[in-house]
């Protein structure tokens, strides 16, 4: 097993006192070892396969003062990861291995603003994320009961997702005796997979024997349209108050 990791960061003023701009990157290489203890019609096999895992993370956030009460941040991040030869080990043989592969872009916007006594704030976010799953080979998969697997993974397709969300708050007083915060907000996000998982088919053998005399006990196999798609929009608000009753009870209320 082993783990390499790295990571650089650096912040600094475009504009004094107006304009600053923060980067940051960070990453990860590492791997772990699966040792393969398996028989073969050949023989027994052995054998230790790596499976590595590489990711990396890059964001640059912007932050500009419009004006004296009213500033607006900026962001967008990137995340990158794989992982390779998974589902080896054991008596699983290389030729299991499939491979996953996703990325994730993310914005972020949030404007505060001071206006007479009331404290705005503004949030927006945007996040798309991407997975890919693929394997080494499209063969059926061949399962011989405590003995060996081998032939694909039959893991194969991809998902998709992209969430929305926006809220709004405020937060300001009335008299002496009230201080009222409220707000609301918008999420929204629509998913969509074509994953598939043994959809090549799999041969179970009940013993070596079996194998050899090509007589297999049971075969299955998925099959149709592996294609998911949903969607979800949900919407709320609400409002608080904190009501000094005398100097030192307070009692807060919100719907």
């Amino acid at each position: 097993q082993r783990l390499t990791r790295y990571a650089l960061n650096a912040q600094g003023p475009l504009v004094k006192g107006k304009t600053s701009l923060t980067l940051a990157l960070d990453g990860n290489a590492s791997y772990t070892a699966r040792t393969i203890v398996a028989a073969s019609p050949t023989g027994e096999v052995f054998g230790q396969v790596r499976q590595p895992t590489d990711g990396i993370n890059a964001s640059v956030r912007l932050v500009q003062q419009i004006g004296e009460n009213n500033q607006l941040r900026a962001e967008y991040a990137r995340r990158n990861n794989s992982r390779d030869n998974l589902g080896v080990g054991d008596f699983d043989l290389p030729s299991r291995a499939f491979t996953v592969a996703d990325h994730a872009d993310t914005v972020r916007l949030l404007n505060t603003r001071l206006i007479g006594t009331v404290f705005s704030e503004l949030k927006f976010e945007w996040v798309a994320a991407h997975s890919d799953t693929s394997s080494v080979s499209r063969l059926p998969a061949i399962k011989v009961l405590d003995a060996f697997t081998s032939g694909g993974a039959g893991q194969s397709g991809s998902r998709q997702s992209r969430q929305l969300l926006i809220e709004q708050h405020v937060d300001f007083t009335l008299g002496r005796r009230h201080t009222l915060r409220a707000g609301v907000a918008i999420e929204s996000g629509w998913w969509d997979s074509t994953n598939r998982s043994n959809a090549n088919g799999t041969y179970t053998f009940s013993s070596l024997a079996d194998y050899n005399a090509a007589a297999p006990s049971t075969y299955t196999r998925r099959i149709g349209n592996p294609q998911v798609a949903y969607s979800m929009i949900r919407a709320g608000w609400y409002l608080q108050d904190d009501v000094r009753l005398t100097r030192r009870v307070s009692v807060g209320l919100g719907v």
